[in-house]
């Protein structure tokens, strides 16, 4: 072989590579952070991985005094979900709560959208443990669900009302 001609592969070879560095970095999906105020605090969720290729996130609250304060995950939600989305729920007497969405990113998932309840102060108040119930009544194709009935029956008992959910997004 010519050093030309090898000159040419080589060359060639790096052109592919740089291209496919750059496909692949155009396809990353930025997300861009949520922040809502509830009462005296702000929650925040946000991408583990600073906004790309989101599949993990974290979820904080800052309180009046500044402090950031992580949030636990419920039971039952520990390993396999995460937090895709979250607001403020105001209960009958006024009193605040932040409720959070949990599921799969970047894709969602067939029979997900658990749900848990913190205070103003970060404490968790809900738990999905399990977090996949079975309804033997209904046929074998659609009688898995999430579990949300802590959640359910104390945002009745508080009476929240049914609030529309902020999401991370692609692109912002």
């Amino acid at each position: 072989m010519n050093g030309h001609l090898t000159r040419t592969l080589i060359a060639s070879g790096f052109a592919a590579l740089f291209a496919l560095g750059l496909s692949r970095q155009a396809h990353a999906v930025d997300y861009a952070p949520i922040t809502e105020t509830c009462g005296p605090t702000t929650a925040i969720l946000q991408c583990k991985t600073g906004g790309r290729n989101c599949t993990q996130t974290t979820l904080q609250l800052k309180t009046a005094d500044g402090k950031i304060v992580p949030l636990e995950k419920p039971k039952g939600l520990e390993k396999q979900y995460t937090a895709v989305g979250l607001v403020c729920a105001k209960a009958t007497d006024q009193t605040p709560y932040v409720k959070v969405e949990y599921g799969e990113l970047p894709r969602g998932c067939e029979y997900c959208e658990w749900v848990a309840l913190y205070d103003t102060k970060g404490t968790l108040l809900t738990h999905n443990d399990p977090a996949i119930l079975i309804d033997e009544t209904r046929g074998t194709d659609d009688n898995k669900y999430p579990n949300n009935k802590e959640f359910t029956a104390l945002a009745k008992k508080l009476g929240l009302p049914k609030t529309k959910y902020h999401y991370l997004q692609a692109g912002g």
